[in-house]
């Protein structure tokens, strides 16, 4: 009996002294990216209400040869004003004007370390570099 006390009173421990895994749930957000060819700017408004400005670190297109669409892929970081997070993208760009792909979280610092997510973005080029691209979906920190 005096040793099932005993295992009973270091399990109690080890559940208090083992932190628990805790994640918050999923948020809506939504972005809208002004793509000014270098000097990009967004603004976020749900999970995530911040803004700042964003950037390519990383942009390759494969299908270049196709006649009729090309899949660009790309890692984007965006500096607001609590810290950063990067999203990885692939799109299917449908001609010379339109794009439709997805995103996900890599990581983030400041406000979004921690950060996870996925989700759909929308692009819509009026020029070389420039345009405007509309991400939409759902964010947590765990």
């Amino acid at each position: 009996m005096r040793r099932l006390t005993s295992l009973f009173v270091l399990g109690a421990a080890l559940a208090v002294l083992v932190p628990v895994a805790s994640a918050t749930r999923p948020s809506a957000v939504t972005a809208h990216v002004d793509l000014i060819a270098g000097s990009d700017t967004w603004t976020a408004s749900g999970a995530i209400t911040d803004s700042g400005t964003s950037g390519f670190s990383r942009f390759f297109r494969t299908a270049i040869p196709s006649p009729s669409v090309g899949v660009s892929h790309a890692d984007i970081v965006f500096e607001g004003t609590a810290g950063s997070f990067t999203l990885r993208s692939q799109s299917l760009q449908h001609d010379l004007f339109t794009a439709e792909g997805t995103w996900v979280v890599l990581g983030g610092t400041g406000v979004y370390a921690g950060l996870h997510g996925q989700g759909k973005v929308s692009f819509v080029f009026t020029g070389p570099g420039t345009g405007t691209a509309e991400l939409e979906g759902a964010v947590h920190y765990h």
